[in-house]
C-alpha cells in the first residue's frame, strides 16, 4: 500500500495470496484483512512496570521462519525483517518499506498464551509461546483465534518464528544518521586525504565478537560537493585507499556497478589467509555534502549475509529537509 490507499473489502483468498509476496506485503495484508473482516479492537492496558512475558518480550526479534497454508515460506520473504517490542507498541520493519506500528496485548494466563495486535482500530488475534530467545507468533488475519501452532487448512493464518536479535539500532545524535549492527559503537576522529588536502572524518566501528565481524561506518563532511565525473571518482578513490589501508595493501579488489538515488560505488576486497579467505565489502555513498563509507569485514560466508543487511538498515540524515530513502541494491 505504497500509495497509502486501502482497497475496498478484498476477499480472503486475495489477501491470503498476498502473504506470498513477503512480510512487507504481510504487513499490508494484516491491515487489509482486518479492514475487510471488520474486527472490533481489543481494549486493554499495558502495565507500567512490565514483568514476566511482558518484560521478556521487549527488544528486537528477527524472523527466522514463516509458515502460511501449512507450508514454509522462502527466506526471501522475510530476510532482514524485525519485530521490535517496546512496553506499549510493536513495530514491524522490513527493508526499506515504511514501518507498521501496532499496539499489543498479552495474556500469559491463557492456554495457549494469547496476543492481540491492533493497527488503525483493527485487531489480529493470535497465540504465542516465548521460550528464552525464541518467540513464536501464530496470527489470524481477521478469522477466529488459532488454537494450535499450525497454519494447515487456514488461509487466514500466518506463523512467525522469531529469534532475539543481537543487532541494535543506533542513531547518531549530531549527524542524524541511523544504522543497525551487533555490538557497541566506538567512534574516533580521523582525516581522509583528498587531492585538495585532508578533510575531517568520523570513524565508527562495532565488533560482533562471536562471529568475528567488524562493522565500519566512516562519515566525511566535505567543504563542497563534487560536481561529478573526475572529481567524484577522485573522492571515491580516496575512500577506497582508506579501505586498503585498513584491510591490507595486498588485497585483491573487485568493483560492482550498482544503481541508486545517490552516487554510489561498491567495493569488495579479498585476502587469502592460512585457513580461510578474509573479505571486506563496502559501499560508498555521496549524499549531499557528506561521504558515507559502510564496510563489513570477516569471512566470505559471514560478510555475504551481514553486509547487505548492514547497508539495508542505514538511513542518512535528511538532505535539505527532505526525507531520504535509499533503494534496495
Amino acid at each position: 500500500m505504497g500509495s497509502g490507499e486501502v482497497p475496498a473489502r478484498p476477499s480472503r483468498r486475495t489477501t491470503a495470496m498476498a502473504a506470498c509476496r513477503g512480510i512487507a506485503a504481510s504487513a499490508a495484508w494484516i491491515l487489509m484483512s482486518l479492514m475487510a473482516v471488520g474486527t472490533d479492537p481489543v481494549r486493554g492496558q499495558v502495565p507500567s512496570a512490565p514483568s514476566g512475558d511482558a518484560q521478556a518480550i521487549l527488544g528486537i526479534w528477527e524472523v527466522a521462519a514463516l509458515e502460511a497454508n501449512g507450508r514454509p515460506e522462502s527466506d526471501k520473504n522475510y530476510r532482514w525483517t524485525t519485530f521490535v517490542f517496546t512496553a506499549d507498541k510493536l513495530v514491524l520493519r522490513e527493508g526499506f518499506n515504511p514501518p507498521l506500528e501496532f499496539t499489543y496485548v498479552l495474556d500469559p494466563s491463557a492456554t495457549p498464551k494469547t496476543i492481540d495486535l491492533t493497527v488503525r482500530g483493527h485487531t489480529a488475534r493470535g497465540i504465542y509461546k516465548l521460550e528464552g530467545d525464541e518467540l513464536v507468533l501464530c496470527l489470524s488475519m481477521g478469522g477466529p483465534r488459532p488454537t494450535s501452532f499450525s497454519t494447515r487448512g487456514r488461509n487466514d493464518t500466518e506463523m512467525f518464528t522469531l529469534r532475539r536479535s543481537l543487532w541494535e539500532r543506533y542513531t547518531e545524535p549530531n549527524l542524524g544518521f541511523t544504522v543497525e549492527a551487533p555490538g557497541q559503537w566506538r567512534v574516533k576522529a580521523d582525516q581522509l586525504e583528498l587531492p585538495s588536502g585532508p578533510v575531517p572524518m568520523l570513524l565508527y566501528q562495532a565488533n560482533a565478537a562471536k562471529d568475528r565481524l567488524t562493522f565500519t561506518l566512516a562519515v566525511v563532511t566535505l567543504r563542497s560537493r563534487p560536481g561529478g565525473g573526475k572529481a567524484l571518482e577522485a573522492l571515491f578513490d580516496a575512500a577506497q585507499r582508506l579501505l586498503f589501508q585498513q584491510f591490507g595493501e595486498d588485497a585483491q579488489e573487485e568493483e560492482t556497478k550498482i544503481k541508486g538515488p545517490w552516487p554510489v560505488r561498491e567495493v569488495t576486497l579479498r585476502r587469502s589467509e592460512e585457513k580461510e579467505t578474509a573479505v571486506l565489502r563496502a559501499r560508498l555513498f555521496l549524499i549531499g555534502d557528506r561521504l558515507y563509507v559502510l564496510a563489513v569485514q570477516g569471512t566470505d560466508e559471514q560478510v555475504r549475509t551481514a553486509a547487505p543487511r548492514f547497508w539495508a538498515t542505514f538511513r542518512p540524515a535528511p538532505v535539505e529537509g527532505k526525507r531520504v530513502e535509499p533503494k534496495k541494491g
